[in-house]
């Protein structure tokens, strides 16, 4: 199984110039992996950015992983890993169309889910929301005992805990066995985002 890193910086919106700007700045300061997500863009647009972009993050960092949320033609054509969820493909169409081997990965919120995608092929699974999260004010928070249900439901897929991410609350989510967390507003809405990267990277002890 492909080690993976264990701090994932969700970069929505980074089709826009200035979110663009501080995801690169975040991986200048110690991001390990960065999902490109952008819903709201036409397919040109999204196309156009991410050619552009991931060169810009391989000239930072050559060791960056790259992946893209739900456009499973640029991920081909990229040749870079997929991320699936309520937009684009499943884990079984992507897998069908990329090849077995390809990384791709699982948005999630059960450990019916879970145990869905991993039987699916999926190497990876974000879980959500863990925590109450500012993108979704009133949207109910399962919680670390929740995680820890859906952490024990898969055998190897690893699971990344996501929703209110900060880096005082990364011990519990290992605790309940959480692979690492992926993180958006804790970094990309920081006033310090050097700072926020090493807490994180500090709270992981990577």
């Amino acid at each position: 199984m492909q080690t993976l890193p264990r701090l994932l910086l969700i970069a929505d919106g980074f089709t826009r110039p200035d979110i663009a700007e501080r995801a690169k700045h975040a991986v200048e300061c110690g991001v390990p992996w960065i999902q490109l997500r952008d819903h709201d863009a036409s397919t040109d647009a999204f196309e156009f950015a991410c050619e552009r972009f991931i060169k810009e993050l391989r000239r930072v960092n050559p060791k960056v992983l790259i992946s893209i949320n739900s456009r499973i033609t640029v991920s081909e054509a990229q040749g870079v890993p997929l991320h699936t969820g309520f937009h684009g493909v499943s884990v079984t169409e992507a897998l069908n169309v990329l090849g077995s081997e390809w990384l791709v990965g699982a948005s999630i919120h059960s450990r019916f889910e879970a145990v869905d995608a991993e039987r699916d092929g999926a190497k990876y699974s974000i879980f959500s929301p863990v925590f109450e999260t500012p993108s979704h004010p009133g949207e109910r928070a399962w919680g670390t005992d929740v995680l820890k249900s859906v952490c024990s439901s898969v055998q190897k897929m690893q699971v990344l805990a996501m929703g209110g991410i900060t880096p005082e609350r990364v011990p519990a989510c290992l605790q309940a066995g959480a692979y690492g967390v992926a993180v958006h507003f804790s970094i990309m809405g920081a006033l310090n985002i050097p700072q926020a990267v090493m807490d994180f990277r500090k709270a992981l002890r990577i």
